[in-house]
């Protein structure tokens, strides 16, 4: 996200200095990139102290991201509209085609890298589930793969096993099929 802020400063930059004209309507979404970019790092610095284990399997901070993208968008797209008249339509397209190739092949790159990461992490999470089931004697390490904090994990556990939701839904049925009481 920094080389990209880099090409909304320098589009920014260009616009501002070369096409005063257009500044109304490049600052809301400038504002609205910069908006972003400091909450991204507010967002940082309040998690800092939960580690990075929990930051990369939290999905709710992204959709805060896609503003900056929305934004950049924009912004780029204003600065092409500006500049159009300068170039010829060949190297126009061609560059055009290349931003369409670069974007593709990085979406395919960053979409078969994430769902690996979910495989992984499904996998991870679905190993777990013994220690869930006996949260009362499993180790505080085991727990802290769902929380940092095995207390929580536990307390939860507990209601989820007297609501019988999750993964003790079914244990009545699983304890009696093997005999337990």
């Amino acid at each position: 996200m920094c080389r990209d802020s880099e090409h909304g400063r320098a589009a920014i930059y260009y616009l501002v200095r070369r096409q005063r004209d257009c500044i109304a309507t490049l600052l809301p979404w400038a504002l609205l990139a910069c908006y972003t970019l400091i909450n991204a790092a507010d967002t940082a610095v309040a998690r800092v102290g939960f580690g990075v284990e929990q930051a990369a399997l939290t999905s709710r901070y992204r959709a805060i991201a896609a503003l900056f993208w929305i934004s950049l968008t924009v912004i780029l797209s204003i600065a092409a509209y500006e500049v159009r008249g300068r170039f010829s339509r060949r190297v126009v397209a061609g560059a055009f085609a290349a931003a369409i190739t670069l974007f593709l092949a990085g979406y395919g790159f960053l979409y078969y890298r994430g769902l690996g990461a979910l495989t992984r992490n499904s996998q991870y999470i679905a190993g777990s589930v013994p220690y869930i089931l006996n949260y009362s004697r499993a180790s505080d390490d085991d727990l802290r793969r769902y929380h940092w904090t095995p207390s929580i994990v536990r307390e939860l556990s507990r209601k989820l096993e007297q609501y019988q939701l999750g993964p003790f839904a079914d244990r009545p049925a699983r304890d009696s099929a093997r005999g337990v009481d």
